[in-house]
């Protein structure tokens, strides 16, 4: 029993650790912008502004996976900007996050998320966040790239119809180490057990 105790606890401290990894995104830079985007660690709740260049617009509702991630707050005047183009650098491969207007793109992606330009695609993952402002509020698309370490690039926002700038967020993945963990304390745990018959 005293074995199995031992390795219980050395499997919790392990689920710990992987709980408090600092968000993935180091960096970004935008380039033919109107106004500057902030990065926010670890920052996305219910109720956070939503845009760097407006105070009335909040994120609402972001399903329980994003709770707590690193997120972008993107410049909504560069919504109609087709030349709008932002790096994002990551310091361990990610789930990379865009939220997509649904007013705007009608549910679907934007083009350069699934077109082969940008070298990951994009899925939906079928979650909505809810976007407010002082006028109402309109749901947004979660779509999702499992991008590695290193930098990419996020593209335009720009069509006929768009009313407001898409939203960025990043997690890091839920360490695969941790499953290997799991089985090496069940290993242990045979080992503790022949042992003991002996």
């Amino acid at each position: 029993m005293k074995h199995i105790t031992s390795c219980l606890a050395v499997l919790v401290v392990l689920a710990g650790a992987g709980q408090v990894q600092a968000g993935p995104i180091s960096s970004i830079t935008a380039r033919n912008n109107n106004n500057d985007p902030i990065l926010m660690p670890d920052a996305l709740y219910d109720g956070v502004l939503a845009f760097s260049d407006r105070i009335d617009t909040t994120w609402r509702d972001p399903p329980p996976h994003l709770i707590g991630i690193d997120y972008v707050r993107m410049p909504d005047s560069d919504a109609r900007n087709f030349d709008f183009e932002m790096d994002v650098t990551l310091s361990s491969p990610a789930n990379l996050y865009v939220f997509v207007n649904n007013v705007t793109w009608g549910e679907g992606p934007i083009p350069w998320m699934v077109d082969g330009t940008f070298p990951h695609r994009f899925s939906d993952t079928g979650d909505d966040l809810r976007f407010f402002h002082a006028g109402g509020g309109v749901s947004y698309s979660v779509f999702l790239a499992e991008v590695p370490t290193g930098t990419v690039t996020l593209l335009w926002n720009h069509n006929s119809t768009t009313n407001a700038m898409y939203g960025v967020a990043a997690a890091v993945p839920e360490p695969a180490a941790l499953t290997l963990a799991a089985f090496g304390v069940l290993g242990l745990l045979a080992f503790a057990r022949r042992r003991k018959r002996r």
